[in-house]
């Protein structure tokens, strides 16, 4: 802060002189000035007013979209915060706003002008302000970003499972047909079947291909033996499970396999009654693998760990999309694009469905261990 000149006192002495008149002597008496000490200005905090910016939509993380500005009378350094992280960032100490890690938002064919509120502190007083982003416009397509994403996660979800790499991918989808059958076994509390009838109710909304999960009364009806209990309860009755299960720490497992008689048989343990581990392993099951959206707030049901309190409209949406009469089993992943790109905007399909081959199948349930 700036400090008042401290200005040099003038040392002044005042003499008093007396007279006695018995004596006739003269006394002196020094009476020294008071020292004043200098007034200190009071901290009016920072200054930051209301602000405009304006983004491109559609950008990527990290791009650069201005310095918000602010001041202080005192010119004590500041420190810049922002409301929400999800979407924006602010430099603590310069100012700068940047795009996050969710670029979903910034899509001008779902919304134009966008706010934020910053703080700025001087670490005594601190004032916020209104942040405007207006969206420009681009040449980008009929879809919005959401959708964009939607798409690039049920591919990623779909086709990149063996090594999350997008260079090394299945070919074309893989889907169920025939429907699941689903035995449980175990702890079957009243709130674990409870929550399990909940998500198959969810997921069979989902379905318009004739796709159905249903619960069956015996183990001989099941093509999935659930099996909700202790990771050790699993010990003898899949012991070929068990060991990897433990090594791993997983609260989960699904595994599809191939009998020696040609019959699918699926799995699926779980050690809580939590409705997303369930939800999960059941994914697992209907094919889809891991998801990469696995950042807060946003996480996906399929994270590969910190599983969210609910799954994201994003996961059903692939669940739709895949269990959807224009994608069918073997639908080359050269296509996916456009078929969904069509479901979306409710065009009609421009593919013809193709007879599948089971070897894909079998390639596909023999590599399917998933958790």
């Amino acid at each position: 802060m700036f400090l008042l000149k401290k200005s040099i006192p003038f040392l002044m002495l005042l003499l008093i002189v007396s007279c006695s008149k018995e004596e006739g002597a003269k006394t002196t008496t020094i009476i020294p000035e008071k020292k004043v000490e200098p007034i200190q200005p009071e901290n009016t905090g920072p200054t930051i007013q209301d602000q405009v910016f304006t983004l491109s939509e559609n950008p990527t993380i990290g791009t650069s979209i201005g310095t918000v500005l602010a001041s202080d009378q005192e010119a004590d350094p500041l420190t810049f915060t922002i409301d929400s992280e999800q979407y924006l960032t602010i430099n603590a100490t310069s100012g700068e706003l940047q795009v996050s890690q969710d670029t979903t938002l910034f899509d001008f064919e779902t919304v134009q002008e966008l706010e934020f509120e910053i703080t700025v502190s001087d670490a005594e007083f601190e004032n916020s302000a209104i942040i405007t982003l207006n969206l420009e416009d681009e040449e980008d397509g009929p879809l919005t970003n959401y959708q964009k994403e939607v798409i690039y996660q049920f591919k990623y979800m779909l086709l990149y499972y063996e090594s999350q790499n997008p260079e090394a991918y299945y070919e074309s989808i893989y889907k169920r047909e025939g429907g699941l059958q689903l035995f449980l076994d175990g702890n079957v509390t009243d709130e674990f079947e409870q929550n399990v009838a909940a998500t198959l109710e969810t997921y069979n909304a989902l379905f318009t291909d004739g796709m159905e999960i249903t619960i069956v009364s015996t183990l001989e009806e099941a093509n999935v033996h659930v099996y909700h209990g202790p990771v050790e309860a699993i010990k003898d009755l899949w012991p070929f499970h068990y060991d990897y299960i433990v090594s791993n720490g997983f609260d989960g497992y699904a595994a599809g396999y191939q009998l020696d008689n040609g019959d699918y048989k699926n799995t699926l343990w779980v050690n809580a009654t939590n409705t997303v581990l369930f939800s999960h392993e059941l994914g697992h099951l209907l094919a889809l693998s891991h998801s990469d959206l696995c950042y807060e707030p946003k996480r996906s049901m399929m994270c590969a760990s910190s599983l969210p309190a609910e799954p994201l409209p994003l996961d059903y949406d692939i669940l739709r999309y895949l269990y959807h009469p224009d994608v069918y089993l073997g639908m080359p992943a050269t296509d996916i694009d456009e078929v969904l790109t069509n479901i979306m905007l409710n065009l009609p399909s421009s593919k013809t469905q193709k007879v599948f081959k089971t070897k894909h199948e079998g390639n596909y349930m023999k590599n399917l261990m998933t958790y």
